[in-house]
């Protein structure tokens, strides 16, 4: 222990007198330590512990799926509901909830909040209970007219002073006040599909008719998920029901990560990569450090300082430096954390709960004491190889500098390979999402406004007050200078809605089979606003709308699917079987009805507005040479100039709408390039100080060389040469080695095509672009060297 101690303080003493030194290879540690701690608190949150409660493991949320080739799925019925909860060997506890927003106002700005309907049982459920107050009685859970509520700790602080007097107070909630009677503890969400932070909880007794009512269970200890769906099939099929509609249960774990495993997964291998460059460059510096302090490793030995001895003092340094370099790694994990957060798309939002826990600081402490091994191991041996002592007790230098500089040399290739899949990955997913931004969505994203206005049920309760005030609007924003078209519709791609059931086509034998329809109901003018053509028929016209016809518009993709003969216009069909016929009048190309990153191009389908007047979704189409984003200020004070408590909302060019659809890949995309960045710098680095020391090193050869009539460009030369040989081993190696990698992940994340000639000629184009960049200033500088002061200070 002793001697340890003295190796600490040696080692201090030692880095402390090499400042510059010490703080670029501390640095070059915190990187990679500071990166990958950064992506495995991210890891940690939505894969190994993504919820904050007890059971989170058994929680599972309940659903009626369409049938097993439709691949949707709707909130289950009240009487599925009931049958469910009785089946106390699948389910320890079951609970309806519902969701609906509300608008706060008395506060400043008028804000939507998301309110969640819910019953004791459910925070028994969750294993919560208020911190201050108490949750809902009876009486105001059967919805005898009671407002109450019970508020988030988030929405106590910002909204309620965070302190005891909120509780009593009024909040005005969608016009009327409410009352706060608890508080419920930090990090409370609701788990539904994945996690949502819910600021508002009322009694589950207030939900209205056509609330949809979902359910989250726990399942009971020891029956598995498998299990449970065999169940509930079963039960379904034991209640006659058809076989297209049957219950099914998915972990809320596995809806949290469901999209992202591969995402995360990419980016964990891109920073462990990023670790290894930083290790094999620190590594390289300490060998060149081992290099210049032979004379010192000389004296030791000659006092007697075994082998043992000053490799441990080697190792011990190592180590002091991980530890300098992991402790500024933590802090700059705290940074990146804070970055990624302002950064994470909104269906990640359980990533807020990610930070340096237990877990996380446990694996930074590893993963520094792993990395202060790993990158000290290859100087220490190097070191204290018997045949490197008596080189240098002889006082020679040469059979030295030829093993260390292949050693350099050698971890420069493997610098260069180990950049290469990070680089790919970056290069890969950049152009999928570049190909993905400019692919063609069907209409003129381009020259159309997109919103959404609710006028507030405490003002206009029913549709047919609704109805006038969706009418003002549409005569006010086709008011506007600039504007050519306004339409109404029941929603915008890409968020425009489904129509399922089993389709019935008339003339033909009914099939149980389930399709889901994507489309909008829309107004007069729609196709004509949004730009998306009419290629076979008509769309609706006034008359349809006034008349409440039944006819449809559906896509060409539907159009081709189901009346391949193409007889689809006068054709009629209905989609379930109590529906009446209705008959396609049109075929409407095909758009990107669910943004721009589908697996497949959905069956799509039109209806006219008659029967549902109070929707209030509005396209606005734009005179051509106007800025449609320019215009998003006006629309938005010609609707408040109606009503202020009309709530708008996705005001946003049509385009800004479909690259929003691409948010997730866009995160995804911003972080691969970020590490292959960080990947080339280290590598650049790395190759910049190998070549500087050999020209360094050979300064009288490069000197004997110039003074013998050799041109200065042939040396520059010479020594590019070396660094674009080892540059063209690495990306050579790197690319068999990822090769594999590649094939394996290829079109796993979003649909990325890695495994292509023009992707890995495009990595390897940038990496021998970077090492030229990084041998260039010390090329230059071996091409200046004066013969005459080489040989004289030799």
């Amino acid at each position: 222990m002793v001697a340890v101690m003295d190796d600490l303080r040696y080692g201090v003493r030692s880095l402390s007198r090499r400042p510059a030194f010490t703080a670029f290879a501390a640095f070059t540690v915190a990187l990679g330590v500071g990166a990958t701690t950064a992506i495995f608190s991210t890891v940690e949150a939505v894969l190994i512990n993504p919820l904050p409660y007890e059971h989170g493991d058994r929680m599972a949320g309940l659903f009626r799926r369409l049938s097993a080739n439709a691949g949707a799925y709707v909130p289950p019925s009240p009487e599925q509901r009931a049958a469910w909860s009785g089946q106390t060997d699948l389910f320890e506890a079951l609970e309806p909830w519902s969701g609906r927003p509300m608008t706060l106002t008395g506060a400043g700005e008028p804000r939507v909040l998301l309110s969640a309907l819910v019953r004791p049982a459910f925070l028994e459920l969750l294993g919560r209970s208020p911190v201050m107050g108490r949750v809902f009685s009876e009486q105001e859970l059967a919805g005898d007219g009671a407002r109450v509520v019970v508020v988030s700790h988030d929405f106590w602080q910002s909204a309620l002073g965070g302190g005891p007097d909120a509780l009593g107070r009024s909040v005005q909630l969608d016009g009327v006040p409410w009352t706060v009677i608890g508080v419920l503890p930090p990090a409370t969400p609701l788990p539904g599909w994945g996690l949502t932070s819910v600021p508002i909880w009322r009694p589950f007794g207030s939900a209205r008719e056509g609330d949809a009512v979902q359910v989250t269970a726990l399942l009971a200890e020891g029956a598995t998920l498998a299990h449970v769906n065999e169940r509930l099939r079963e039960m379904g099929d034991a209640a006659g029901g058809t076989n297209d509609w049957f219950g099914e249960a998915s972990l809320v774990t596995d809806q949290i990560s469901r999209g992202v495993v591969g995402s995360l997964g990419l980016l964990m291998g891109a920073v462990v990569l990023l670790l290894a460059i930083a290790c094999v460059n620190v590594s390289n510096l300490l060998l060149f450090r081992a290099e210049t302090r032979k004379r010192e490793t000389a004296v030791r030995a000659a006092l007697g300082g075994g082998a043992r001895r000053l490799g441990r003092q080697l190792l011990v340094e190592s180590l002091l430096l991980a530890g300098l370099g992991g402790g500024l790694g933590l802090l700059l994990a705290v940074g990146a954390r804070q970055l990624i957060l302002a950064m994470r798309p909104g269906q990640l939002e359980v990533l807020d709960s990610a930070g340096l826990n237990g877990t996380v600081l446990a694996f930074a402490l590893g993963v520094t004491l792993l990395t202060g091994l790993v990158f000290g191991l290859l100087p220490a041996v190097h070191t204290v190889r018997r045949e490197a002592l008596d080189t240098l007790r002889s006082g020679a230098r040469t059979a030295g500098d030829v093993v260390g500089g292949r050693a350099r040399w050698l971890l420069v290739v493997s610098e260069v390979a180990l950049s290469f899949a990070p680089l790919l990955g970056s290069v890969a997913v950049v152009t999928t999402l570049l190909e993905k931004q400019s692919g063609d969505v069907g209409f003129d994203a381009d020259r159309v406004i997109a919103l959404e206005v609710e006028a507030p049920g405490w003002r206009y309760p029913t549709g047919v007050e609704r109805a006038p005030v969706y009418e003002r609007i549409l005569e006010r924003l086709a008011g506007i200078p600039g504007v050519e078209r306004v339409a109404r519709a029941s929603g915008l791609p890409p968020r425009a809605g489904i129509t399922f059931g089993t389709l019935e086509i008339e003339g033909r034998d009914p099939t149980e089979d389930v399709v889901v329809l994507h489309g909008p109901t829309v107004g007069e003018g729609y196709f004509e606003t949004l730009g998306q053509p009419i290629v076979a028929g008509r769309g609706f016209d006034a008359r349809d709308l006034q008349n409440e016809a039944r006819v449809m518009v559906v896509g060409e993709g539907t159009a081709e699917a189901f009346f391949p003969d193409g007889d689809a216009i006068g054709s009629r069909l209905r989609v379930s079987q109590d529906a009446e016929w209705t008959t396609i009048v049109g075929v409407a190309g095909d758009v990107a009805m669910t943004g721009l990153n589908p697996n497949r191009v959905p069956l799509q389908a039109y209806t006219p507005l008659s029967g549902r007047r109070e929707e209030g979704a509005f396209t606005i189409r734009v005179s051509p040479g106007v800025d449609a984003q320019a215009l998003i200020p006006t629309v938005r004070a010609e609707v408040r100039a109606i009503d202020e408590d009309l709530r708008v909302d996705g005001l946003a060019t049509a385009e800004a709408h479909m690259i929003t659809s691409l948010e997730n890949e866009r995160f995804l995309t911003t972080l691969m390039t970020t590490f292959a960045a960080l990947a080339l710098l280290l590598a650049a680095v790395g190759l910049y100080g190998v070549v500087s020391q050999v020209v360094g090193q050979r300064t009288r050869e490069i000197g004997i060389r110039i003074a013998l009539g050799a041109r200065r460009i042939e040396v520059s030369g010479m020594v590019l040469r070396s660094a674009v040989s080892a540059t063209t081993a690495g990306v050579l190696i790197g690319a068999v080695l990822t090769g594999g990698v590649v094939r394996a992940l290829d079109g796993t994340v979003f649909g990325v095509e890695a495994n292509t000639p023009s992707t890995y000629v495009i990595a390897a184009v940038g990496l021998m672009a970077t090492a030229l960049l990084a041998a260039w200033a010390p090329s230059r500088r071996a091409a200046g060297v004066d013969p005459v002061r080489a040989m004289r200070v030799e």
